[in-house]
């Protein structure tokens, strides 16, 4: 009767030899005996109680894996994903984690995602949080989150009970104001460079004014000269003569100009969507 554990819950059960049970006819010199084992096991459930041992047959699988017997029938139920364990052994140690995987196939067999160590091959104990539907602190399976809900989470990876989200999302996405769950835009927000462009127009009605003009005399061995004049920074139209002057004009104009500024990369912080398992 070293563990409450051990107690039966039919009282007529609990009638092992003294100090383990309450026989029928016992010597009452052995009636102390069994009473300090009682109250021995009530004080070491108090000093435990957020922790429970089912009394099941525990058997080593893996460092992250053991199994229940298939005498204790399907202990999904007790082991459910979520649930925190405690875990120990004389080279294991005591050790901490949470539920992720739970399958019955004639016997039980259990994930631990331990927050520390790891089980051990060795004669093990395993206990799990008191409350049916204790969860890992923090977000997880108990958090009060509603399946297929999305949030933001500032990390490399999701929580437990929560799944990557990445439907119809691309690298570099915008949080906008709008209509949530949805999508749009066609560029990135990062590293944008705009491409080059040509601008065109026309000088309208452009004041009077002079192009410089020189004159270069050429004989050319037949008695005719020839003028050659030397224009100004327009190249696109002529004009004649000594002194060029005239009347408002227009010039039509092109240019080619290729923008190729430093790609802008402002700073950020890098996040996740997860969705609620």
């Amino acid at each position: 009767m070293s563990a409450i554990s051990t107690w039966s819950a039919v009282a007529a059960d609990n009638n092992a030899a003294s100090p383990n049970g309450f026989p029928e006819g016992m010597a009452p010199s052995a009636v102390n005996n069994s009473a300090r084992e009682t109250m021995a096991a009530v004080r070491s459930y108090y000093d435990s109680s957020e922790w429970r041992a089912w009394g099941h047959t525990i058997t080593y699988a893996a460092a992250s894996q053991f199994s229940t017997a298939a005498g204790d029938g399907d202990t999904t139920g007790i082991y459910h994903v979520g649930r925190r364990v405690h875990a120990y052994g004389a080279t294991t140690g005591d050790i901490y984690g949470t539920i992720t995987v739970s399958s019955h196939s004639g016997s039980t067999t259990v994930t631990v995602v331990w927050d520390s160590g790891a089980l051990e091959n060795e004669a093990l104990t395993v206990e799990v949080g008191f409350a049916v539907n204790q969860r890992s602190v923090g977000a997880g399976a108990g958090d009060g989150f509603a399946s297929g809900t999305r949030v933001v989470f500032y990390q490399s990876s999701a929580p437990l009970g929560w799944t990557i989200y990445t439907t119809g999302l691309t690298n570099n996405n915008m949080l906008v104001v709008g209509t949530g769950g949805t999508t749009g835009g066609s560029t990135s927000s990062i590293n944008y460079a705009p491409g080059s462009f040509t601008p065109t127009g026309t000088n309208t009605a452009e004041a009077s004014h002079t192009h410089a003009f020189t004159t270069g005399i050429v004989n050319n061995n037949s008695g005719i000269y020839s003028y050659g004049p030397s224009l100004g920074p327009y190249t696109d139209h002529t004009h004649s003569g000594t002194t060029i002057g005239g009347t408002s004009h227009n010039h039509t104009w092109t240019s080619t100009l290729t923008y190729s500024p430093t790609p802008h990369t402002p700073y950020y912080a890098a996040t996740i969507i997860a969705e609620k398992d």
